[in-house]
């Protein structure tokens, strides 16, 4: 397997640029501020480490698009959560780390609620980030998925904040998912109170040219939307598909396989087995969508059976905003 540090050599320069890069003594943190007052917007990237569209959004803030330069009020944090994995990603295939690529002991989007009693890699690296993370009044996580998919924005607030999404070039919102899953989000760890705004973007298959676009466009709109740098004149009307989570399937041990594969957003009936196994089979309680279901019919191997296999949401609902 080609390392990703030869297939995207700019991305990789970019990873070593936030290496090298500090804040207030926390690696892997760039921080752009104009000579304005104005709202602190937070792009969080990789927090996965096999998802490198938040490194092509960063590459383009800070060399074609010239946010420095741009930047009206505010400030803007880029800050490239999973450090060591999204190293492991670029150079892993070379160095026979293959299984680190997604994180290194602990998935970083299912942190415990109290993240100052364990010591794994990624809770040590949320507790460093802690600080930069609570500064956020508008937080912005950039994801991409494992089979390529229609993208998506995860409301990660208990209102959807239709404002700050206005220019995304994305239709479908999932809704309720951080309330479902094991574990929280790194997201729900961003600001300082409960009228901190987050969101995250599936943007797409991890490698899609597609994805990285997306990516850039959807950071762009959202800097627009709250005035950090002049409005490009963005639509303000938009048709949205909610799919409200409401379940997940966790497979009781290593012997469960997915039924077949569901492709995101497939519709299922009630009753239809999702999985099988060496005990009774998983099925669909009732008339839903399948969410985030593995490329092949076996969780992945960087998955433990103690994470969501998939997630089940409510039939889709349209709405305008």
């Amino acid at each position: 397997m080609e390392a990703a540090s030869k297939k995207f050599p700019i991305l990789f320069q970019t990873l070593n640029t936030f290496a090298a890069s500090e804040v207030d003594g926390v690696r892997g943190v760039i921080r752009i501020t104009s000579k304005n007052p104005g709202p602190t917007v937070g792009i969080s990237i990789c927090t996965h480490g096999n998802e490198p569209s938040g490194l092509a959004v960063a590459h383009y803030l800070l060399g074609e698009y010239d946010l420095r330069t741009r930047l009206q009020k505010g400030t803007v944090y880029l800050v490239l959560n999973n450090l060591e994995a999204v190293m492991n990603y670029f150079v892993g295939a070379e160095a026979g780390s293959k299984e680190k690529y997604r994180y290194i002991d602990f998935n970083m989007n299912r942190l415990p609620s109290d993240i100052h009693k364990s010591d794994e890699y990624e809770v040590r690296r949320a507790r460093e980030l802690l600080p930069i993370w609570e500064r956020f009044d508008i937080g912005l996580d950039i994801h991409s998925t494992r089979q390529e998919s229609e993208p998506m924005i995860i409301n990660g607030s208990e209102l959807f904040h239709h404002s700050l999404v206005k220019g995304f070039p994305i239709a479908n919102v999932i809704s309720d998912i951080v309330a479902v899953q094991v574990g929280k989000p790194a997201i729900a760890f961003y600001g300082h109170g409960n009228h901190t705004q987050t969101l995250g973007i599936e943007t797409g298959g991890h490698e899609n040219a597609g994805s990285f676009e997306r990516a850039k466009t959807c950071t762009v709109a959202l800097l627009e939307s709250v005035g950090l740098i002049l409005n490009g004149g963005i639509n303000t009307s938009h048709v949205y598909n909610e799919y409200k989570v409401f379940s997940s399937v966790i497979f009781p041990d290593q012997s469960y396989l997915c039924a077949r594969y569901f492709p995101n957003y497939e519709f299922v009936r009630a009753g239809e087995v999702l999985a099988r196994g060496d005990g009774a089979d998983i099925v669909a309680p009732q008339d839903c969508h399948v969410l985030f279901a593995p490329k092949e019919t076996e969780v992945p191997t960087w998955n433990s059976t103690a994470e969501e296999a998939l997630f089940l949401a409510y039939p889709v609902r349209e709405f305008r905003v």
